[in-house]
């Protein structure tokens, strides 16, 4: 029982290390496309907000343009859809889905399965499960 606590304790340790690895790893502009940021804004506001039309194409071109981000940062395209990013300065750079607030916890579900098998199917860093944790993409996740 305890060896198991000590485990979970470890493996929650690593990947909030890892997070941060990732964050200075994958910076938008460099790694990350703005395109990829759009397109996936973009597709997640018309499936969750409402606005159907040509979500298949949305869709599509959302999935083109994550599948040329590295995998290393296809997690944090989708942390930054939903929380922005901090700058050194320490201004927070708001979430591109800030001006959704009628629909943003749905957005946000929505935002954390789009590397899904049910969405884009692209592998991640955590390899061939096709998905990013919670612990990573933040607590107010439900996948």
């Amino acid at each position: 029982k305890h060896q198991l606590i000590l485990s979970t304790a470890v493996l929650l340790a690593a990947l909030a290390a890892g997070s941060a690895s990732f964050r200075d790893r994958c910076v938008p502009g460099r790694e990350i496309t703005y395109e990829s940021l759009n397109a996936c804004r973009e597709y997640a506001v018309r499936q969750t907000c409402g606005y159907y039309l040509s979500a298949e194409r949305q869709k599509r071109r959302c999935c083109d343009e994550l599948s040329k981000v590295p995998e290393l940062c296809r997690c944090e395209v989708q942390r930054i859809l939903m929380d922005g990013r901090v700058t050194k300065e320490g201004v927070v750079k708001g979430s591109l889905l800030q001006d959704m607030s009628g629909c943003k916890k749905l957005t946000r579900e929505f935002i954390a399965g789009i590397v899904g098998r049910e969405e884009c199917n692209l592998e991640t860093v955590f390899g061939r499960y096709h998905y990013c944790p919670s612990e990573y993409l933040g607590p107010e996740v439900v996948v």
